[in-house]
């Protein structure tokens, strides 16, 4: 190849890395909605760019934040509630969103966690082999909801961590 295609080729390929990486993430798209048929109508335009666990995850973060001004505000008619929900989205990226949205679900399992702690120590002193089949039954699916919950306030924290590094 000839120098000068070869400078040509550089400078191609050079102008091909600056200008696909200049370009913002879709973690890093401002959210602009106003209610359930402008989200869904966004999330659908978004669905190439995102990851269909992020699409999933952002449909999840709406509920956390409904739920979140459901339970802030009881005297809220359904559509404020709604109107208040979309409005915490508004102007935030997908990443604050998304981050926010594993914190809360985090920290509400975290707290009924630490509310059975003592029940978990208690049950941890009973041996299984002195209960009725019942009481054995109840005992084994209440450590494998406290795994389960340990497990899953992991998956939040890590998700999360991945969400802000990507």
């Amino acid at each position: 190849m000839a120098p000068r295609r070869r400078l040509h080729a550089w400078i191609a390929a050079a102008a091909l890395l600056l200008g696909t990486g200049c370009q913002p993430q879709a973690l890093d798209e401002k959210v602009t909605v106003r209610d359930d048929l402008s989200f869904s109508m966004w999330l659908s335009r978004q669905s190439r760019d995102l990851t269909l666990t992020d699409r999933r995850d952002l449909t999840d973060a709406l509920q956390q934040i409904k739920f979140t001004v459901m339970t802030a505000s009881p005297g809220l008619t359904p559509a404020e509630q709604t109107q208040a929900a979309y409005a915490q989205l508004q102007g935030h990226t997908i990443r604050e969103i998304l981050s926010a949205s594993y914190t809360l679900q985090h920290d509400r399992i975290a707290e009924e966690v630490a509310a059975l702690l003592g029940r978990e120590d208690r049950y941890r002193t009973v041996d299984p082999a002195k209960l009725n089949a019942d009481a054995r039954e109840f005992l084994e699916g209440f450590k494998g909801r406290m795994e389960q919950r340990r497990s899953e306030m992991q998956r939040l924290e890590d998700r999360r961590l991945l969400i802000e590094t990507r």
